[in-house]
């Protein structure tokens, strides 16, 4: 396979993650637009730290489950509070 036809199937592989990953994330067929960008912004942050990981030779965490990520909210929003 050639290079050019690699980069190709890594970034259509990519797109695939990420689309994968917008649909986890959302629960309806269309969410509001505040709260699809707040998804996409939280998908690309993870994105964006899974690569730096891999860079510095890291193993990629696993995704956070959904309980997870409520309690984390619900911490920040305590100490943000104090």
């Amino acid at each position: 396979m050639e290079s050019h036809q690699k980069k190709i199937l890594l970034s259509t592989r990519r797109n695939i993650s990420v689309h994968a990953d917008l649909c986890r994330r959302i629960k309806v067929p269309h969410p509001n637009f505040s709260a699809f960008l707040g998804h996409l912004h939280h998908i690309t942050i993870d994105s964006v730290s899974d690569v730096s990981r891999v860079t510095r030779g890291l193993a990629i965490r696993r995704a956070k489950k959904r309980v997870n990520l409520t309690n984390d909210k619900r911490i920040k929003i305590c100490i943000a509070d104090i």
